[in-house]
């Protein structure tokens, strides 16, 4: 159970993180989301830790989301839902090719001593 909310966390605070950087900087912040979930997808065990990341992202996108809403010039709560579902959805989309990719990579040659 700590690994599933270590994954949740992870996806969180990097998601949280995204949502500080200014317009401008989105290419960045794609990277940094796809980046998360590649990066979680290849240390995953199964697939349920995948999603767990996906659910901290979506929830990390949320939370930065709703935190920009109350400002003047803000984003619309429709925007933060919808953006954040999209970023759950690319982490989890990079999570799993990652995952498939590292499970079908040949175990390494064992060691001779």
């Amino acid at each position: 159970m700590g690994r599933l909310v270590g994954f949740a966390l992870g996806g969180m605070i990097a998601t949280l993180l995204v949502s500080f950087l200014p317009p401008s900087a989105s290419t960045i912040a794609v990277a940094i989301v796809v980046g998360v979930g590649a990066a979680g997808g290849s240390v995953a065990r199964e697939p349920r830790e995948v999603v767990w990341l996906a659910v901290g992202a979506l929830v990390g996108t949320a939370a930065g989301g709703a935190i920009q809403v109350p400002g003047p010039g803000g984003p619309e709560v429709s925007e933060v839902i919808t953006g954040s579902a999209t970023v759950a959805l690319v982490v989890a989309a990079a999570g799993f090719v990652a995952l498939v990719v590292t499970r079908a990579r040949p175990p390494p040659p064992p060691r001779r001593r």
